[in-house]
């Protein structure tokens, strides 16, 4: 039977910022019983036995050779290197779990990652999404001289390449003052 948490541990870590273990585990629940899981056995097997390792504390023991051994069935014999299972199916997992919060998962406050390059989980809230829709201001467009600003004029933002742009900012850095095309008036 697992050890029920420490609800004064629970907590401290929501006050941390830490996500509390049994949201990420009514996550891993809701993830592996949505429809980008299907009724495939063997990669909602694996990122249970990620999650609930790395919650317990013991993401030491999330290496190749051991979940070839403890997920795969594989004999104490195996070596890597000749039977890529934990890699191939770490890799499907993530394409899931892409797929998942692409679709399903969309809505999911905590989110669960598996970074490339290493097997231990990764728990996250949904990131804050912010509304970049463009400000519309009086003055848009091209400032002609005498128009505002000491007749400084400015080119619309649209006709500026990236590259423009950090030539400009590494002109006005070294040089520290305007440019002559900015303010004409200062020639």
């Amino acid at each position: 039977m697992p050890a029920q948490p420490d609800p004064g541990k629970q907590a401290k870590a929501e006050t941390a910022g830490e996500i509390p273990h049994d949201a990420v585990l009514a996550a891993l629940d809701s993830l592996v019983a949505s429809a980008a899981f299907g009724k495939a056995e063997r990669p909602s097997r694996f990122l249970r036995h990620l999650v609930e390792t790395a919650l317990g504390g013991e993401g030491h023991l999330l290496k190749e050779s051991v979940l070839g051994a403890e997920v795969f069935g594989r004999p104490a014999s195996w070596d890597p290197r000749l039977d890529p299972v934990v890699r191939q199916e770490a890799a499907r997992l993530r394409k899931r779990l892409a797929h998942y919060y692409e679709t399903d998962g969309a809505e999911c406050e905590v989110r669960i990652e598996l970074p490339v390059g290493g097997y231990v989980p990764v728990f996250r809230r949904k990131p804050v999404e912010i509304d970049t829709a463009p400000i519309e201001t009086e003055h848009a467009g091209t400032l002609q001289p005498g128009d505002g600003a000491g007749g400084c004029m400015r080119q619309p933002e649209s006709s500026v390449l990236p590259a423009q742009s950090w030539r400009g900012a590494a002109f006005l850095s070294a040089n520290r003052r305007l440019p002559s095309w900015c303010c004409p008036s200062r020639i």
